[in-house]
């Protein structure tokens, strides 16, 4: 945007960040709106990928008939969307009622092994086997930013833009 006198303003990151947080809102709110749903993490066995109380949007896969492996139309649709690398929502095996966190580490016609980033804290595949594809049920597709985040980036942004001037007043 450009003044009277032809100069261009530039937005303080202040300004940026408000920017960013409210459309980050307007984002989460039509993502709750469309069968995507947002989940609160409640743990220590995705770190440091997600820490404790992270918010975390997520999409539901397509549900899975039947109790054996998968064949045809239905492996294909599965193997797409739900690959070694990907952070999915399983029901926790012996707790129907109990969602959990888990990245995928191989997947097979028979089901996906799942494992936790910090393997300390993290009861998966290593501990329950397999986990059924009919027990995947969402696909997370990020974690949304809380305030922290946006504090972070502000401080960087600062510091990579004014190094000169931090410089300045020390001397």
């Amino acid at each position: 945007m450009a003044d009277q006198t032809g100069a261009r303003r530039t937005r303080s990151p202040w300004v940026r960040a408000a920017t960013i947080v409210s459309a980050l809102s307007a984002v989460s709110l039509t993502t709750v709106g469309v069968r995507r749903s947002l989940l609160r993490v409640k743990g220590l066995s995705m770190r440091p990928t997600l820490r404790d109380g992270d918010l975390v949007a997520t999409v539901p896969l397509p549900p899975v008939r039947g109790h054996g492996p998968l064949h045809g139309r239905a492996w294909e649709t599965r193997r797409r969307l739900v690959r070694p690398g990907a952070i999915v929502v399983i029901v926790e095996p012996g707790n129907e009622g109990h969602l959990i966190i888990k990245r995928v580490a191989a997947v097979t016609p028979e089901g996906v092994d799942v494992i936790g980033d910090d393997p300390g804290w993290s009861i998966d595949s290593r501990t329950f086997g397999t986990v059924p594809h009919r027990d995947v049920r969402r696909l997370v597709i990020g974690r949304v930013p809380d305030a922290s985040d946006v504090q972070r980036g502000v401080r960087r942004t600062l510091r990579e833009r004014l190094p000169s001037a931090t410089r300045l007043r020390r001397r």
